[in-house]
């Protein structure tokens, strides 16, 4: 998303800081987790590639600059304690069975198409999700 300029402060999608606010909810109390993931099991989120371009092109933002040297780091933190939870019970991951696009997809007919995937998954689990929830 493009930063947002609001009472003279530039904001930026809360995404770059690590994509999952479990830190958050776990300081607001919650204590059972239904986190649903747009990458596939497995998947280990690496350092960005250009860091070196980004530090000179995002120079006067040294906050956005940090978030995004760390996301990798914060992201793969959280989904370690996802699944920690997850063991004990706390938490109910669920994963796409596959994910044919990536977030820089706009094709329409693509975005459809996983779209219905995700669609289907979710018919085929949502008695073990209401398991879990309820």
């Amino acid at each position: 998303m493009p930063p947002t300029y609001y009472k003279e402060e530039y904001y930026v999608d809360g995404g770059i800081a690590g994509g999952i606010a479990l830190d958050i909810a776990l300081k607001d109390g919650y204590e059972k987790f239904f986190v649903v993931l747009t990458r596939e099991k497995g998947y280990i989120k690496e350092p960005k590639k250009f860091i070196g371009l980004m530090r000179i092109l995002y120079r006067e933002y040294p906050r956005l600059l940090r978030a995004m040297e760390k996301r990798h780091i914060i992201y793969n933190k959280t989904m370690e304690k996802l699944k920690e939870l997850e063991k004990e019970g706390k938490a109910y991951l669920v994963y796409p069975a596959s994910m044919p696009v990536d977030y820089k997809e706009t094709n329409y007919e693509k975005l459809e198409y996983s779209y219905n995937l995700g669609y289907k998954q979710g018919k085929e689990e949502v008695e073990r999700w209401k398991e879990f929830l309820f």
